[in-house]
C-alpha cells in the first residue's frame, strides 16, 4: 500500500511523494503544512495559468479542482519531446498522455511507448542534458505562484494485537470464502500480511 499527504488542488505524485506502508504494521503520518505566495507579475514571473495539455490530464480526474504545477509542466513538456522524436509517450508517465507541440494549439492523445522501446528512455535523458532543447519545450514552465508543501514525520508499531488477531480470524472463518490450504497453521501470518493501519494526524 502507498499513501501520499498532499493539498486539495495539488495533483498527487505517487511515484514521487509516495509512501509505502509495509502490512503487519499500524502506521502513523503526521505532517505539517506550508504555504509560499509569490507576488504576481511585474514583481516574478509566476503563473496560475494551466496549459492545455494540463487542463486535458486534470479533466481526466473527475469531480478534482487541481491548481498549475511547474512540476507537472516539467513532465509534459518532457513528454512533448519524447512524442516529436519517438511517437510515442514515456509508459512510466501513463497519466499524461496529453501533449500539445511548441508553437501549437493542438492537443494530441499520444500512445504509451513499448516498456522495451528504448527511444523513450533516451530522449528523456537528451531533453534533460540538453539545454537549448529544454529551453524550447519547457519555457513556459513557470513557478507557481502559490506552493503548498508538507513535512511528513512517519512511524509504525507491529500490528494487530494478538487478541485482534484472533477476532480477525473468527470474523475471517465466518465468511463463505475460499480461505488458504494452509490457513490451519499460517493463519497468524495470513492476517498480519493483510493488515495495513493509517493515522494521519496534523502536527501544527
Amino acid at each position: 500500500m502507498i499513501a501520499t499527504i498532499h493539498d486539495n488542488t495539488q495533483l498527487p505524485l505517487i511515484d514521487v511523494a509516495g509512501i509505502l506502508l509495509v502490512p503487519g504494521r499500524r502506521h502513523r503520518l503526521g505532517y505539517k503544512k506550508k504555504t509560499n505566495q509569490f507576488l504576481s507579475s511585474p514583481y516574478t514571473d509566476c503563473t496560475t495559468k494551466i496549459p492545455l495539455a494540463m487542463q486535458a490530464m486534470f479533466n481526466k480526474y473527475e469531480g478534482a479542482d487541481y491548481a498549475y504545477s511547474q512540476g507537472v509542466c516539467y513532465t509534459l513538456c518532457t513528454q512533448a519531446y519524447i512524442y516529436q522524436e519517438c511517437g510515442c509517450v514515456s509508459p512510466l508517465q501513463w497519466s499524461a498522455r496529453s501533449v500539445v507541440l511548441p508553437g501549437t494549439n493542438t492537443r494530441i492523445e499520444a500512445p504509451l511507448c513499448n516498456f522495451t522501446d528504448t527511444c523513450y528512455l533516451k530522449a528523456t535523458v537528451r531533453i534533460s542534458k540538453t539545454t537549448s532543447i529544454w529551453n524550447y519545450f519547457c519555457s513556459d514552465c513557470l513557478q507557481e505562484c502559490s506552493t503548498v508543501s508538507f513535512t511528513v514525520t512517519p512511524s509504525s508499531v507491529a500490528a494487530p494485537s494478538l487478541p485482534y488477531a484472533y477476532m480477525t480470524k473468527t470474523f475471517v472463518e465466518s465468511l463463505s470464502i475460499p480461505l488458504p490450504s494452509k490457513w490451519s497453521t499460517d493463519w497468524l501470518y495470513e492476517v498480519q500480511n493483510n493488515f495495513v493501519s493509517l493515522e494521519v494526524v496534523c502536527e501544527s
